[in-house]
């Protein structure tokens, strides 16, 4: 086991599996899930990546997990959940034929990637190439930069095309993602695509909130907090009117969970869809947006503030 360096930022755990025969066994695999997985339960857990390389005998498999903090990647490099999960693959029947090693460091590789289809107009698949070749270009100037693959349409999928893009950490890629370089391409796009998919994990709420899947955009986390907010605060109070009375004899700690079960439930179902909907313009103006839109959107949800206030204050002592 290597020593750990010493800094702060972005720290990587490697995990480093060197096969001395030509098939990979079947716990090699499952423990390498197993070890995502579990490192995704873990604090400060950021990104994580299997690269596998063939070689003339054998294989190399590498793990690749980020974390937040040199804290965080330490916690989980020591933690008895990885401990035990490298200790059974090595002491499997087959662990004779693993040569595992780990390394923990703020300059460890792994490539983070974005996957990115895009519909096209009928007819545009020359204009489409055309700008590919030019974003491709500019990208590939842009800090941390890994690498790209492109697909055509698959059989029955016409119009259809597929594309992976990849740096070396989150921010390079959010970086490149929110360059003005970009967004002059993206303008160009306007009259050869219908739509664009972009997956990526967006905002402080997943689930709850859309991305722009033209321009990969997440929504300012100001605006989700304050419509959370929004669709929480009537709820709570809807609460405290009509359900609190009955089970106000509850444990604290019972009523609390009542109440809460209650609270998300009703968010997530009910207000945050309406006003995610209402919103949307506000939350993902686009390239196009003005100081008029993000002022038109902070007085309404002011607005809507103060009417519920107004509404609920009548019946709230």
């Amino acid at each position: 086991m290597s020593e750990t360096v010493k800094a702060s930022g972005i720290s990587t755990v490697a995990t480093n599996v060197e096969v001395l025969t030509a098939q990979s066994p079947r716990i090699l695999s499952d423990t390498m899930v197993a070890l995502q997985l579990e490192a995704a339960k873990f604090p400060g857990f950021r990104t994580s990546e299997i690269v596998v390389t063939a070689r003339e005998a054998g294989s190399n498999w590498r793990l690749v997990q980020r974390f937040a903090s040199e804290d965080d990647a330490s916690r989980w490099r020591i933690s008895d959940v990885r401990k035990s999960l490298v200790d059974e693959l090595a002491a499997t029947e087959k662990g004779s034929l693993f040569r595992i090693t780990d390394e923990m460091s703020q300059n460890i590789k792994a490539n983070v990637a974005t996957a990115i289809v895009t519909a096209l107009k009928p007819g545009k698949e020359k204009e489409f190439l055309a700008w590919e070749a030019k974003v491709q270009s500019e990208q590939a100037q842009f800090p941390g930069f890994a690498g790209s693959s492109i697909e055509p349409p698959a059989q029955g999928h016409n119009g259809l095309w597929a594309s992976v893009l990849r740096f070396d950490t989150p921010d390079h890629m959010e970086a490149w993602f929110k360059s003005k370089e970009r967004n002059e391409l993206l303008g160009e796009l306007d009259a050869i695509v219908k739509s664009t998919r972009i997956s990526k994990v967006p905002t402080s709420f997943p689930g709850w909130f859309p991305h722009d899947e033209l321009t990969g955009d997440e929504p300012q986390k100001w605006k989700t907090a304050a419509l959370v907010l929004l669709g929480l605060f009537p709820v709570i109070m809807l609460e405290m009117i009509f359900l609190v009375p009955f089970i106000n004899d509850f444990h604290t700690p019972v009523r609390s969970f009542i109440t809460m079960i209650g609270s998300v439930a009703a968010t997530t179902y009910l207000t945050m869809p309406i006003f995610i909907k209402l919103f949307r313009w506000w939350l993902l103006p686009g390239r196009n947006a003005t100081m008029q839109t993000e002022a038109t959107g902070l007085c309404l949800v002011s607005v809507l503030f103060a009417l519920e206030i107004a509404i609920f204050w009548p019946f709230i002592k």
